[in-house]
């Protein structure tokens, strides 16, 4: 329930596109947490723990990614006032699903804490190692999607309201791009040895 990336972008999203855009990016994130859980559960998360060649890379490629979403929504020119989920509205809930799953699988970060944390509750005596990963992360998957999925709804009703008034269409866009660069160069700035 921390504000983190997720949280900013799930009201980022709702805000600009609408709730139905916002439940898709918490859709895209609870795939990412899928897949991360399967990478630790099998493995595969140990070796961004112990390359930093390839930790350097998801990092990069997912701090390149977030920066170039940024950069698209504040070039993004608003020419009238689209109400949030409409046909005019410039994110759909396709891509935003994408976006938003894309931005969790490049965040070396988040698999590190997959890594770092699950491991504390595993007990090998108590049965298959992977079963109890697997149980941990669709724990985690499902608090989190129940949490980002009240922000979208919410966040989408105060885009209604702000796509009313004219100059918030504007801000919205401008604050999303902003979010998303910042993210990036967040990112960008990680190093392995702080997750």
């Amino acid at each position: 329930m921390a504000p983190g990336p997720d949280f900013a972008m799930v009201v980022a999203r709702s805000v600009t596109g609408g709730w139905r855009v916002g439940l898709a990016t918490t859709f895209g994130f609870s795939a990412g947490v899928f897949a991360h859980t399967l990478f630790a559960a099998f493995g595969l998360n140990a070796l961004l723990l112990t390359s930093a060649l390839a930790f350097d890379i998801v990092k990069w490629v997912g701090a390149a990614y977030l920066i170039f979403l940024g950069v698209k929504a504040l070039l993004e020119r608003t020419p009238h006032v689209t109400l949030p989920g409409s046909a005019a509205s410039n994110v759909t809930q396709r891509s935003a699903f994408w976006q938003a799953a894309l931005t969790d699988l490049l965040n070396p970060k988040v698999a590190l804490f997959f890594l770092a944390f699950l491991p504390q509750f595993i007990h090998p005596e108590r049965g298959p190692v992977v079963a109890q990963f697997l149980v941990l992360g669709v724990l985690f998957l499902l608090v989190g999607l129940v949490w980002d999925a009240f922000l979208a709804v919410l966040a989408g009703r105060v885009g209604v309201w702000a796509a009313r008034h004219p100059w918030l269409v504007v801000v919205q866009n401008r604050v999303s791009g902003v979010v998303m660069l910042a993210l990036g160069i967040r990112l960008a700035l990680s190093r392995r040895d702080a997750v």
